[in-house]
């Protein structure tokens, strides 16, 4: 278990030396602990690494205080957000001195950098990992459908980086302390087909339109207002042909189950990709259930994980993502888990 700490209790911490926090419900279970001081011996300087708990649906005022807290700490470099992407950029957005493209464009952060002087840049690095994980499972370019369930972060990173050129990915911002250095980007989109998307929450699902019409992709994003797995299952049933299956929630890593129950079908020869890496991962037990039967191609988060961590701490160490101090992060096996990165079938 890593060093985490309550939100709320960041006033009685003492900082020793530099440090990256990040972001999350329960930081301390993360594998990045694990791994964060192999890497962090290549960094241009010494930095530890604090994880910082906030719930589900934490308060606005909780998430101004944290960053409040961070422009007065020199010791901070910067900050990785795995959980509350779109929450954090709300609340901060009178707070961050300067946004990238994307996170104004997405209305949600990854990473927020502290420069010298106390300013808090903002920055949406997801859509990057989130593409090149999915290169990374072949999906080439495809007319076929992807149904995703969940309508946060991960899912709006998720429709950028199936739906944008590479050049839209990565074009400069207007402020050059926000540039994105170093970064490249498959050249065309991996899937043309429709996305259908699920949630329980009308507003992310609002939100997740309002994004899709800025990038001039709504034609193509269909939104569900589903109260449960049931439907997520009737959802799938209709969608026989879909290319990728996603689990964008956090069921099966930050709460118990699946968006889909047990007698969910996948679609055969589909993608199914569980973008959590930790925890139960039941809807990646679902489909291994499924494997052979239905010749599913199968995958958890590991990639987008790894991908995340190196466009976030690019940003905030304010170097190229393949600068040597970071391009061993992506060469990271797991280790003590008998869950390899991705196990394919068909």
């Amino acid at each position: 278990m890593g060093l985490a700490v309550p939100a709320g209790e960041l006033d009685g911490l003492c900082l020793h030396g530099p440090v990256v926090l990040f972001l999350g419900v329960s930081t301390a279970a993360s594998a990045v602990h694990r791994y964060f001081p192999r890497w962090a011996g290549s960094f241009p300087e010494p930095v530890r690494l604090i994880g910082i708990d906030l719930p589900v649906a934490a308060p606005t005022r909780a998430y101004e205080d944290l960053l409040d807290w961070m422009a007065r700490n020199q010791q901070v470099r910067g900050m990785v957000i795995t959980s509350h992407k779109i929450d954090l950029f709300r609340a901060g957005s009178g707070r961050f001195a300067a946004a990238d493209r994307l996170s104004a464009l997405l209305g949600e952060v990854s990473a927020v950098r502290r420069t010298p002087c106390g300013d808090l840049l903002a920055y949406a690095t997801d859509p990057l990992s989130a593409r090149a994980a999915a290169a990374e499972l072949n999906l080439g370019t495809c007319g076929g459908e992807t149904t995703c369930f969940g309508a946060g972060g991960a899912a709006v990173a998720l429709v950028a980086a199936l739906t944008l050129p590479g050049t839209e990915l990565t074009r400069p911002a207007p402020d050059a302390r926000c540039r994105a250095p170093g970064v490249t980007a498959a050249g065309g989109p991996p899937s043309n087909g429709d996305i259908h998307l699920t949630d329980v929450r009308p507003d992310r699902l609002a939100h997740l339109m309002h994004v899709a019409a800025s990038l001039g992709v709504a034609g193509r994003v269909v939104p569900h207002l589903q109260d449960d797995a049931s439907a997520n299952t009737e959802l799938l049933a209709g969608h026989p042909h879909a290319r990728l299956v996603v689990n964008a929630t956090g069921l099966g890593k930050d709460g118990p189950g699946s968006p889909l129950t047990d007698g969910a079908v996948f679609p055969r020869h589909c993608v199914a990709w569980d973008m959590n890496y930790r925890g139960p991962l039941t809807f990646l037990q679902q489909a291994r259930a499924q494997q052979d039967a239905r010749e599913l191609q199968i995958a958890d988060g590991w990639r987008f994980f790894l991908h995340g961590w190196t466009n976030a701490l690019a940003r905030i160490l304010d170097v190229p993502p393949r600068d040597p101090a970071l391009a061993s992060i992506l060469d990271t096996q797991r280790t003590n888990s008998s869950r390899g990165p991705i196990t394919q079938g068909g």
